[in-house]
């Protein structure tokens, strides 16, 4: 059309990798057929009047749906820098498994900072066993928590133990007579 000018406002630049090298053996649970290839998200961006438009959510649907038809890539995966939450919230919310932390990965103006590792699995494969194990863990920890939570009692000083419920700002002393001091 005339009059119409056209500019790109984002893009995903990604990479495929063997999926046998020493950072990336280490994002999938053992399997019989292990993955040949990663594919490695370098960057991210959109222009600042197109942001939480929905684009970057695009670019990352389509580049799953892309890699998703090559049976042997495993994962879709990157580094984030751990001060960066609008980003951790963005894989997350995008189906990206944080993986791993790694201490002092990006050195910024002579400054340390740590990276996590996100993944998007893909063709059946799975994250690695760590993984799993701290989700379940983690689960069953926050489960034990919510049980906690459920059975302690609260006294309000007069002897009669209460369930913990609206109001409540006092765990079980256990004593059958203490007020309590904890927050839960």
């Amino acid at each position: 059309e005339e009059g119409v000018r056209e500019r790109m406002v984002g893009f995903v630049l990604a990479q495929l990798f063997d999926a046998t090298t020493a950072e990336n053996a280490g994002l999938f649970f053992p399997s019989i057929v292990p993955p040949k290839r990663v594919c490695y998200i370098l960057t991210l961006g959109c222009v600042p009047d197109r942001r939480r438009a929905g684009l970057a959510s695009l670019f990352i649907e389509k580049l799953c749906v892309d890699m998703a038809v090559y049976p042997d890539v495993g994962a879709i995966y990157l580094h984030v820098i751990t001060t960066n939450t609008p980003a951790l919230r963005f894989y997350s919310k995008n189906d990206f498994l944080e993986i791993k932390h790694i201490k002092g990965f990006y050195t910024i103006d002579g400054v340390d900072y740590d990276a996590l590792i996100y993944a998007h699995y893909l063709n059946g494969y799975r994250p690695p066993f760590a993984y799993i194990w701290s989700a379940l863990w983690a689960g069953v920890g926050s489960g034990l928590e919510n049980l906690w939570s459920s059975m302690r009692c609260i006294s309000d000083g007069s002897g009669v133990h209460r369930a913990n419920g609206a109001g409540a700002d006092a765990d079980y002393a256990g004593t059958g007579t203490g007020t309590g001091t904890g927050t839960g």
